[in-house]
């Protein structure tokens, strides 16, 4: 039995892993780095068989023992460990498996986990580590999926606020029972006329209100929408959500009634060139009310 020090690593500086029997060696000691450690099935009356490896693709180790490598590492170096991109995938992968489950959420918050990590933090007991998976700019798509049926709601939540998750991938949760899971999917930029489709809607206003107040809303969709309904009630959404996107305010414009034409003509965020168009509007309330704004008229 002896001792087997790794040169040097991140903080602490040193550390002296616990003795282990060799069974077989063979490798060149690279340069200072991480080492990590896979265990196998214990058998009755055997030592448990683990395998080592370490950063260098020229090193290999297979030795028979007890080693817990994790445990010989503070606290504060397993957090920067596991949100260290370039952090080895092994080191990775062991410290998904952590006891303390800040450290999984960190590793959960690594854009460089591997799939079978992701697959592993998927189904971790802790909201706060799947919500920060949901959150991760690579989660696959396989991960996706699985989340949508979370039952936690802040786990939705989060995955319905990823702006690098596919959005027709999120369709599902336009329909979730938790009205802010709706309203993140509204107010994402990252928005698909499919998912916008479906939140135009939904029966909260709310919803819909963040959806048209969204500037990267299909502009068809919200002018669609604001033209269906009544004028007075269109009046009322409009107040409720300027200023609009330019696009909406041309498409109003151009195919709104009388009283809608009067409201923008008044309202001071609407565009000047389109300001201009409705002080020579055909329809002289239309005309008056765009010598009333305040914000051209001053």
């Amino acid at each position: 039995m002896g001792v087997l020090t790794l040169g040097e690593l991140p903080p602490p500086a040193r550390h002296k892993l616990p003795s282990f029997c060799i069974r077989s060696i063979n490798f060149t000691l690279p340069p200072p780095g991480i080492y990590a450690w896979r265990f196998l099935p214990r058998k009755k009356g055997r030592a448990t068989k683990i395998e080592s490896r370490i950063s260098a693709p020229s090193a290999k180790m297979i030795g028979v023992g007890t080693l817990r490598l994790s445990s010989h590492f503070s606290l504060e170096a397993k957090l920067t460990y596991a949100s260290n991109p370039l952090a080895p995938y092994p080191v990775l992968d062991m410290l998904a498996m952590d006891e303390a489950w800040v450290v999984r959420k960190k590793v959960a918050a690594n854009p460089n986990i591997r799939s079978s990590t992701q697959e592993l933090l998927s189904q971790d007991p802790y909201p706060e580590v799947r919500g920060e998976l949901a959150l991760n700019p690579n989660v696959l798509p396989s991960v996706v999926r699985k989340l949508l049926d979370d039952p936690e709601p802040v786990v939705r939540l989060a995955l319905a606020r990823n702006e690098h998750t596919d959005p027709d991938l999120l369709l599902p949760l336009a329909k979730d029972t938790f009205p802010p899971v709706r309203e993140a999917l509204a107010m994402r930029q990252n928005i698909s006329p499919k998912l916008a489709e479906v939140l135009v809607q939904d029966p909260s206003m709310t919803v819909v209100l963040r959806l048209l107040a969204n500037p990267f809303c299909p502009p068809n969709l919200g002018s669609s929408f604001l033209l269906k309904l009544p004028e007075r009630k269109a009046i009322e959404v409009l107040g409720a959500i300027a200023p609009l996107p330019y696009a909406i305010q041309e498409e109003l414009v151009n195919r709104g009634g009388v009283l809608l034409r009067a409201y923008l003509a008044s309202a001071p965020w609407v565009d000047f060139s389109l300001w201009e168009r409705l002080r020579n509007d055909p329809e002289t309330f239309v005309r008056q009310a765009a010598g009333n704004n305040p914000a051209y008229n001053g």
